[in-house]
């Protein structure tokens, strides 16, 4: 797994100039003056941004404010609040929010129901990982880069599981015809 240090590498990568192949990023987990943030692109595959707090307050905006790339996420709203990011200039129409889908979906849950974790059971039928044993085994931050890698694969899954599911609902002719035409 690739990890990334370098605000400048980071901003030249292919994966956030393109704007057919999404990046999954998960939210940024900061400890101890540091940022570690899950990343996951067909391109790249899984990899970890792991940056200085003070070099992420020029990266935010990049990342989670994006321009020039389609990002996949969960949580956005949680983000921008606790980062102070998101404004009415930002391109929204480039965001897919795992949580904000789920929730379209079927907005009578609780909301505990929207976690990761649990919608990963609901709709990609796999299990989160329980993953103590693993922690206690690797050191920081080798530990918190697979889980995070992990996570940002699965907001990638479940996102396009989700704008599968959000087209057929909301296209059910094309969702039919499409089905004919897989089985034909």
């Amino acid at each position: 797994m690739k990890i990334y240090t370098s605000i400048d590498k980071i901003k030249q990568l292919k994966a956030f100039d393109q704007l057919d192949h999404p990046v999954a990023l998960t939210a940024p987990m900061i400890v101890d003056d540091q940022v570690i943030i899950g990343m996951y692109c067909e391109s790249i595959g899984s990899a970890c941004i792991h940056i200085d707090i003070h070099k992420f307050i020029d990266l935010k905006h990049f990342l989670y404010d994006p321009k020039r790339f389609r990002l996949l996420v969960h949580g956005i709203k949680r983000i921008w609040e606790n980062h102070e990011i998101g404004n009415l200039d930002t391109y929204t129409h480039v965001i897919a929010d795992t949580e904000i889908m789920a929730y379209l979906l079927d907005s009578g849950r609780d909301k505990t129901e929207y976690s990761l974790s649990h919608l990963a059971h609901q709709y990609l039928k796999q299990p989160y990982p329980h993953r103590a044993v693993q922690i206690c085994d690797k050191g920081f931050p080798e530990w918190m880069y697979e889980i995070l890698a992990e996570d940002a694969y699965l907001i990638a899954e479940l996102a396009a599981v989700l704008l599968e599911k959000m087209d057929a609902d909301l296209n059910p002719d094309n969702s039919a015809s499409k089905q004919r035409n897989v089985c034909s």
